[in-house]
């Protein structure tokens, strides 16, 4: 990996609070000595579940994280574009997705997974124009665009 990257984490729930609370403990505990941006999209759930998230979001605010509360469901793949388009803003050289239901044991679970990364030159979870490892678009293996 290069000297200092910056490494984003985003994390998408919808009507799983519990979920959504232990997974985001288990990311600060575990995660936040290696993760620069940690961003938490709560993809429009059902407003029964409103004091609940409120604690999760809680768990959130000693390290700066970024809460998006959208008000109504917009999909799984609009709430990734969120997660992607803030931890860009942030200039995160490094974007992982995850949903509410990971749990993070220790540090590596971040450092193993782009340390992997590196070493076998595939960037799971890259979009064609998104960051600087992907300034090149799309990658051709075998004559296969993807």
């Amino acid at each position: 990996m290069s000297a200092t990257p910056r490494i984003g984490l985003g994390v998408i729930t919808w009507n799983r609070p519990s979920f959504c609370e232990r997974s985001i403990k288990a990311i600060v505990k575990q995660c936040v000595p290696v993760v620069d941006h940690i961003v938490l999209y709560n993809d429009g759930s059902d407003p029964k579940f409103k004091g609940a998230y409120k604690r999760v979001y809680k768990a959130l605010e000693p390290v700066g994280g970024l809460v998006l509360d959208c008000p109504v469901n917009r999909g799984v793949s609009f709430a990734k574009n969120r997660c992607i388009e803030e931890l860009l803003k942030d200039q995160c050289d490094w974007i992982i997705l995850a949903e509410d239901d990971i749990k993070p044991l220790n540090p590596q679970a971040v450092t193993g997974y782009l340390e992997v990364a590196e070493k076998r030159g595939f960037q799971t979870l890259s979009f064609a124009h998104h960051g600087p490892a992907n300034s090149g678009g799309a990658v051709e293996i075998d004559d296969d665009v993807s």
